[in-house]
């Protein structure tokens, strides 16, 4: 008896939109209890319809543009996301995009600090 092994590769597709600003986007020094909003800019490279989501973790969260649905090739649509720290220390994540099957990810940033600290 012939054991038959079948591998099955997986390709990683490549992503039918671009994100920018590209790499990690520093939101500023913000105080404890209050909040700054950046805004990423997505964009359908592929021709007809990108649709998808973006993600994070706290402190930062996406307020706006999500989901996302672009149709046509350069069609953008903005993502804004909010750091809003409640502890004095610096802040990173990632800022996940993801829509027909690919991802971007792009990293963000923030040092916090108490509105007594200067």
């Amino acid at each position: 008896m012939k054991a038959s092994v079948h591998l099955r590769r997986e390709r990683r597709r490549t992503p039918e939109f671009a994100v920018s600003p590209t790499g990690t986007l520093n939101f500023g020094t913000v105080n404890v209890a209050s909040f700054a909003d950046r805004t990423f800019t997505v964009q359908n490279t592929s021709g007809g319809t990108v649709a998808g989501t973006a993600s994070t973790s706290a402190p930062f969260s996406v307020v706006s543009g999500s989901p996302f649905s672009l149709v046509g090739a350069g069609t953008t649509q903005e993502v804004t996301v909010r750091f809003n720290p409640t502890v004095a220390a610096t802040a990173s994540a990632n800022v996940n995009f993801t829509a027909n099957g690919g991802s971007v990810s792009q990293g963000v940033t923030a040092p916090a600090r108490s509105r007594w600290q200067y």
